[in-house]
């Protein structure tokens, strides 16, 4: 039922936490905390509050208050902030909840104030990495303007003797502090940058690129050199994306590493871009000697740089680029649209004229509507939001995308529905209401779910009545059966052979078996050898599994139902990626640090048992080579 999110259910699920198990009442909290919508928030926390004040189990206790979290209104948060725990386990879930409660902007400045003061006390007053984790992420996921009364006490802790030892917390309380982006916090943030931890380092470089004093700048420019690549690579986008003053013995130093044959393709492309607003020339001329480009990831990376370029001839390029497909993807060319729509919006900021910008227009958006046109789930999902600018809606492009939703595939082109019916929300385009209707009996439950959420606001906007909506009964789309499920081994690992290192991981069909088995089934066929980690975010997540396209947009020609389970995604935790609720297909993720936003949101189906190190190591365009099923 947590997985299944029916609302009808939570009246009967209520009775099941008189259940004597202890298992089934701690199910039961979860089921409710799922399956509750907003409509639902006051009737659940009502439920969940009564049956608090009658447990006895502290295991039931914490998933009680878990539950809270997800769908509790202000009167829980009131409620969880009153309590005095002595429980470690119940301090941490009452965070969390809070963490939860506040994100969706329902608690009152008061409420806000009390719970802000509650969890900077967690911090100050338990040394345990849990609890301190749990109350940092409080100010990391909610408005700034709640907890502002805290902030110069969250800078003074950062740290901290034991907030050095812990670095996920210590992590928070950088990626809060950046949010406030006060001077005042400088030092404590350079101070921070020096930690042993790559992804402390990582989240301060992100925090001081928001400061252009001369003292950040030779700190991020110092950890260009950084002996670990996720930050060295951080630090050298922050050198490009901020108006800094490069030095030209650091350009010098630049252009000496990238003519090095063994440095690093991705430091090559970055140290390139950085380069190009110095010295646009010596790029151009150093890719005309090159032979052969590394990889297509590359030439995407150098789109960033061609962006900034003023020559005519880079235009023509990246129009070229547009149009380019390698390898069965187009990351080469969705990189150069977004670099041309960079160009795009600087000439439309600068054009004064408005026969000048009609011009500009008619140059663009035929680049935009080829895109369109090329039917690339990519590429259209790019242009779409490009076309939502009201230049280019006057020259029709609401109608090109509705053309193109006539054309759609269930069970491949999810993501291209839901950035052409987000597009056609945003440009009011009520003529799309007949088609939307149409598709809303996609046997894809995410086509359907798209095309239905944007009926119901062009309708809204149109003034038109709208049906009720029918409940759908759910489509099972995998080709696997009840006799592979009970084929399972319980104890089941699997070691993916990378070209960063080895990663093995433990499975958990008992909690996810329809997710385990389609892993497996994806691993023993092969589909997952040779296939690039097309994502790769610092301190979050690795993702893999892309074995049609490649580049994040492709997959199997089904779906598999979402299984929300108990597990946190936590460092090292296995995760089905989705584009909604039931949406997984063949791509994975394996958690750099814990996201609680993810719990119960995302399929968790195994765990990292050796090979953190090499989770840590991978970049995008590392490979997984085999995949070993024990």
């Amino acid at each position: 039922m947590a997985s299944v999110q029916d609302t009808t259910m939570l009246k009967p699920l209520a009775k099941m936490l008189l259940d004597t198990s202890v298992a089934v009442r701690v199910n039961t909290a979860f089921a409710l905390g799922q399956s509750s919508a907003m409509q639902t928030y006051t009737v659940a926390t009502v439920i969940l509050l009564n049956h608090y004040a009658q447990e006895k189990n502290e295991r039931v206790r914490e998933a009680l208050i878990d539950a809270l979290g997800k769908c509790g209104d202000a009167r829980a948060a009131e409620w969880l902030v009153s309590l005095k725990h002595k429980s470690v386990k119940l301090k941490i879930a009452s965070a969390l909840a809070l963490s939860r409660i506040a994100q969706r902007g329902i608690l009152s400045q008061a409420q806000a104030d009390k719970a802000s003061k509650y969890c900077y006390q967690l911090i100050r007053d338990n040394k345990g990495s849990l609890i301190r984790f749990a109350a940092t992420y409080f100010f990391v996921r909610t408005p700034i303007t709640v907890w502002t009364g805290v902030a110069d006490s969250l800078a003074v802790l950062l740290n901290d003797k034991l907030m050095r030892t812990l670095p996920e917390a210590q992590s928070n309380i950088i990626r809060a502090l950046a949010r406030a982006n006060k001077p005042t916090y400088i030092k404590v943030l350079i101070d921070a940058s020096t930690v042993s931890d790559w992804r402390v380092r990582y989240e301060c470089v992100r925090a001081l690129s928001r400061f252009t004093i001369d003292s950040v700048q030779n700190r991020i420019l110092a950890m260009t050199s950084d002996n670990n690549l996720h930050v060295q690579l951080a630090a050298l986008r922050s050198v490009f994306d901020n108006p800094m003053v490069v030095h030209d013995e650091f350009i010098h130093q630049a252009k000496t590493i990238c003519l090095r044959p063994l440095t690093d393709w991705r430091v090559r492309a970055s140290y390139l871009n950085i380069i190009a607003r110095r010295d646009p020339n010596w790029v151009l001329v150093l890719m005309d000697r090159w032979r052969e480009i590394p990889n297509s990831e590359f030439m995407a990376t150098l789109c960033d740089g061609f962006a900034i370029m003023q020559k005519s001839e880079v235009w023509a390029m990246l129009d070229s680029l547009s149009q380019t497909r390698v390898n069965n993807t187009t990351i080469v060319a969705v990189a150069a649209l977004r670099a041309l729509h960079s160009k795009w919006q600087v000439e439309r900021r600068d054009s004064t004229q408005w026969y000048r910008l009609s011009e500009i227009v008619n140059v663009y958006y035929p680049i935009w509507l080829r895109a369109l046109k090329s039917g690339d789930i990519a590429l259209v999902s790019t242009a779409a939001e490009y076309c939502t600018d009201s230049l280019f809606a006057q020259k029709g492009s609401a109608n090109e995308m509705i053309a193109l939703l006539r054309t759609v595939r269930p069970f491949t082109d999810v993501e291209m529905v839901q950035s052409l019916t987000g597009a056609l929300v945003k440009l009011r385009a009520v003529q799309a209401i007949p088609i939307l209707d149409s598709l809303q009996n996609s046997p894809d439950d995410g086509i359907a779910l798209a095309c239905g959420n944007a009926l119901s606001a062009l309708q809204n906007i149109a003034g038109v009545a709208q049906k009720p909506s029918i409940a759908r009964k759910a489509r099972y789309t995998a080709p696997y059966t009840m006799n592979d499920i009970r084929a399972l081994a319980l104890n089941q690992e699997c070691t993916l052979q990378t070209s960063a290192g080895a990663i093995t991981l433990k499975l958990f069909p008992d909690l996810a078996p329809i997710s385990v088995l389609n892993f497996l089934a994806h691993a023993r066929r092969g589909l997952f050898n040779d296939v690039p980690f097309h994502r790769v975010v610092s301190n979050f997540v690795i993702q893999g599994g892309d074995y049609e396209r490649r580049d994040g947009y492709g997959g199997p020609r089904f779906t598999i139902p979402s299984e929300f389970t108990h597990i946190p995604f936590t460092r090292g935790t296995l995760g089905m990626a989705s584009a909604g609720k039931d949406t997984e297909g063949s791509q994975y993720f394996i958690m750099h640090s814990y996201a609680p936003h993810l719990d119960g949101r995302y399929t968790a189906f195994g765990q990292v048992i050796t090979g953190l190190d090499v989770v840590d190591a991978v970049l995008q365009g590392h490979k997984v080579l085999s995949v070993v099923v024990k």
